[in-house]
């Protein structure tokens, strides 16, 4: 069983959340809410709120790697690379399947990966992020009690 204690400190339209638990600590201020800030705090979405603490921008080596052998395999449907050419670019792909970071992941990339970053536009280089894992788990679990919690309030 996981714990989390959430701190609010608040008037009318503005607050601070505080969290402390054992998926993570975070803390945001907002200042202008446009609406009470309970009620803010129970109109928000992962991804706002994940970037607003901090909890973004989990690179996603999985994900990422699948996006690139899909995009790969559609341009051979597509007729845009040959077999021959998939196949290296494929092999390429593998070799960055034990990056441990976002920041070895793009060094391999621009570092032993020319085909790669010829196929794939190096300014748009796919990489995946997400919301941490940590804080997916957070949200799922304690951030739904809480957020009901305040609606019976509210009620």
């Amino acid at each position: 069983m996981y714990w989390a204690d959430i701190t609010l400190d608040y008037s009318d339209k503005a607050g601070r959340i505080q969290i402390a638990s054992d998926y993570g600590n975070w803390q945001n201020y907002w200042g202008a809410c446009g609406s009470s800030f309970k009620e803010f705090l129970t109109k928000l979405d992962i991804y706002y709120a994940a970037g607003k603490f901090g909890a973004d921008g989990w690179f996603d080596l999985d994900a990422t790697l699948s996006s690139m052998r899909n995009d790969i395999k559609e341009a051979v449907k597509n007729k845009e690379l040959s077999k021959a050419e998939s196949k290296e670019l494929l092999e390429e792909v593998e070799s960055l399947e034990q990056c441990s970071s976002v920041h070895e992941y793009y060094d391999m990339v621009y570092r032993d990966s020319d085909k790669l970053t010829t196929f794939f536009d190096a300014a748009d280089f796919p990489c995946k992020k997400d919301v941490t894992p940590q804080f997916k788990r957070f949200w799922n679990e304690a951030w739904t009690v809480f957020i009901n919690q305040i609606k019976e309030e509210l009620k």
